[in-house]
């Protein structure tokens, strides 16, 4: 069974993309998730690459769990480094749903 691709871009203040392949045999892998925390990071768990701006695959060293900066204070960018406590950042409540396009 051939799986999607999956691309998430992240917020302007990080030029990371996420870009997450599946395997061939859907018994062997391990699904990815994203949560945001309030007020916090992105958790990342799962299997995926990550690809900075200029196209290099930035090493996970195997990590299927990891946090990925969304405050743009993380001096490890693009993972977190827990900046958005001291920074005081605050991030949306929720999901934004997108608004119907008007005529």
């Amino acid at each position: 069974m051939s799986w999607p691709e999956i691309r998430t871009i992240f917020p302007s203040s990080s030029s990371f993309r996420l870009a997450c392949k599946a395997f061939p045999f859907k018994d062997l892998r391990m699904p990815t998730k994203i949560t945001a925390r309030a007020n916090g990071p992105y958790i990342v768990e799962g299997e995926c690459e990550l690809v900075d701006s200029t196209g290099q695959k930035v090493d996970l060293k195997g990590k299927t769990l990891f946090a990925l900066c969304r405050c743009g204070g993380s001096l490890t960018k693009p993972f977190c480094d827990g900046q958005h406590s001291k920074l005081g950042f605050k991030a949306a409540e929720a999901a934004v749903v997108a608004s119907a396009k008007k005529p």
